[in-house]
C-alpha cells in the first residue's frame, strides 16, 4: 500500500500557491493526510459523495431530475479537464454546482439541497482532478447555500443565485488569501470566471429549469 504523503503540496488546489506548501509543511494539511487519510483518500470522498446522492434520490422519489443535474456536472467537468493545465482557475470557475445546489434545494428543500450540493461538488472536483484536502473546507459552503435555497422562488431564483455566487467566492476567497496567503490574481481569475458564468446560468437557465421542478 502506498505510503501516505510527506508534504502539504497534494492537498492543495492549483489556485493556492506553491509556497504555501511549504508554509504548511507539518501544519494542518500534512498532519491530517498523515493520520486520517492515504492518498487514495478521495476514492473515500467519491464513495460519500455516492451515499448521500442515494439518500437525496431515496427522499426525494425523483430520480430524474437529480440524475440529469448530475449528469450536467460530471459532462462539463470532464470537458473542462483536459483544458485546466492552460487556463487554470479560469476553467475551474466553470461549474454547475452552484445552479444544481439552488434548484435542489428549491424542490425538495433543505436537507435534499445540502446533501445534493455536497454530492455535486465532490463529482466536480473528482472529474477536473481537484479532490484535495482543501474539498473538506468548501463542502460545508455549498451545504449552507442548500439549506437556505428553500428561501428563493421561481420569480427571484436569477438573482439569489446571483447573490449566492458573489457570497461563495468573496468568502473562500478572503478564507485562501487570509489563511493560505493564496495569489490574489488566481483568485480573481477564479472569482471573476465563477461569477460571470453563474450570472449567465441563472439568468438563462435556472428560470427555465425552476419553472419545471417546482
Amino acid at each position: 500500500m502506498a505510503s501516505a504523503p510527506d508534504t502539504a503540496s497534494e492537498y492543495i488546489p492549483e489556485y493556492v500557491p506553491g509556497h504555501v506548501q511549504q508554509g504548511c509543511r507539518g501544519g494542518f494539511f500534512a498532519s491530517a493526510g498523515t493520520v486520517l487519510l492515504t492518498r487514495h483518500w478521495h476514492k473515500y470522498a467519491i464513495a460519500f459523495g455516492a451515499v448521500i446522492l442515494l439518500l437525496a434520490v431515496l427522499a426525494t422519489k425523483n430520480l430524474l431530475f437529480l440524475s440529469l443535474l448530475l449528469s450536467m456536472n460530471m459532462l462539463l467537468s470532464a470537458l473542462l479537464r483536459p483544458f485546466k493545465r492552460f487556463l487554470g482557475g479560469f476553467a475551474s470557475g466553470i461549474e454547475l454546482v452552484t445552479l444544481s445546489t439552488v434548484l435542489a434545494g428549491m424542490a425538495y428543500g433543505s436537507w435534499i439541497g445540502a446533501l445534493f450540493g455536497m454530492a455535486s461538488l465532490a463529482v466536480n472536483f473528482f472529474f477536473l482532478g481537484r479532490m484535495t484536502m482543501f474539498t473538506l473546507l468548501v463542502l460545508p459552503a455549498y451545504g449552507l447555500i442548500g439549506l437556505l435555497a428553500p428561501l428563493v422562488t421561481a420569480a427571484n431564483v436569477t438573482m439569489a443565485g446571483i447573490f449566492f455566487s458573489i457570497a461563495y467566492n468573496s468568502l473562500v476567497s478572503i478564507a485562501i488569501l487570509s489563511f493560505f496567503r493564496g495569489s490574489m490574481l488566481k483568485c480573481l481569475a477564479f472569482s471573476s470566471t465563477n461569477i460571470v458564468f453563474n450570472v449567465l446560468a441563472f439568468t438563462y437557465l435556472a428560470p427555465f429549469m425552476a419553472r419545471l421542478m417546482v
